[in-house]
């Protein structure tokens, strides 16, 4: 009887032997560009990690992931390490985790690394960039939440287009003329705005209105209205301004922010804001426009016209 036990437990022993054992940590098998899944990263610039076991979970970023205002740096525990330097964590699954770079000085050569509660991944190298041209596809969508596709071409616009002019120049004028209440006016009540490189995400009408009394502080109190100015383009079919800024001494318009702006039910539901002037350039614009106001605003007219 105890021979028969001894060979049970022997042959059990060999049985787990055999068996190939379960990874115990995430593994890391590529880091590509979040918008052209090329390999390598941008600092300040959306990125996606494919691999195995990468999470114990699937989700995307939540309100409740936000605290005063920072982007989270890990969903249900899962993080993501660049060069040393925690990034911002928007969705994680078994699969794939995208992710948020932090801008930061270090360039060239760089280690990715995947942490969880009690462990981490293998660590991965890759190359990250200042700047890279890569754009996201966009899903429209509409009120219902369904897709907007070629069945159903009225609904695949917010205004017509002589409405959408009249949107846009709203748009421009209580933006250079830092007219609070007509710029709230023009967002839904849930919008955000988001600046990147800067890790900062602001959402619903309350919290635009008290970042742009701050941003807008210095044109007020020195009665300075015309220290921005907004110039018309496109990107990825949504509404885009190039902004220019200069000071109350200032003897040109010097290239500041690309803004692209999302539309949802004739209303802006959200604005990103590319703080680098090499976005800018991107669009065709020149980094710094004449003085004279009027001979700006002339040529913008004359271009929508």
């Amino acid at each position: 009887m105890y021979r028969w036990a001894f060979l049970c437990v022997a042959a059990s022993l060999c049985s787990a032997q055999s068996e190939k054992p379960k990874a115990l940590f995430p593994v890391i098998t590529a880091v590509v560009n979040g918008a052209s899944f090329q390999p390598g990263i941008v600092s300040g610039s959306w990125a996606t990690i494919l691999g195995t076991d990468l999470a114990t979970t699937t989700r995307s970023w939540t309100d409740a992931d936000f605290y005063l205002g920072q982007l989270p740096t890990a969903l249900s525990y899962t993080g993501v390490i660049v060069g040393g330097v925690p990034a911002y964590v928007a969705y994680i699954s078994a699969t794939q985790i995208n992710f948020l770079v932090a801008d930061s000085a270090a360039l060239g050569n760089v280690t990715v690394l995947v942490t969880e509660q009690f462990n981490s991944s293998n660590i991965f190298m890759t190359s990250k960039v200042a700047l890279a041209p890569a754009l996201f596809p966009v899903a429209a969508h509409n009120a219902d939440g369904t897709l907007v596709t070629t069945a159903n071409p009225e609904a695949s616009k917010n205004f017509g287009d002589e409405e959408q002019m009249d949107h846009d120049e709203r748009y421009v004028r209580a933006w250079e003329d830092a007219d609070l209440d007509g710029f709230v006016a023009l967002l839904r009540d849930d919008a955000t705005i988001s600046m990147p490189p800067w890790p900062h995400w602001y959402r619903g009408r309350e919290a635009i209105s008290k970042l742009l009394t701050w941003v807008w502080r210095s044109r007020t109190d020195s009665n300075c209205p015309s220290a921005s100015l907004l110039l018309p383009t496109a990107a990825n079919g949504q509404p885009a301004f190039a902004v220019y800024s200069r000071d109350a001494e200032g003897d040109e318009w010097r290239a500041h922010t690309l803004q692209v702006l999302t539309l949802q039910d004739g209303a802006v539901a959200a604005i990103t804001a590319f703080r680098d002037p090499r976005f800018v350039a991107a669009f065709g614009f020149p980094e710094a426009l004449p003085p004279e106001p009027a001979q700006v605003h002339h040529e913008r007219d004359h271009e929508r016209a």
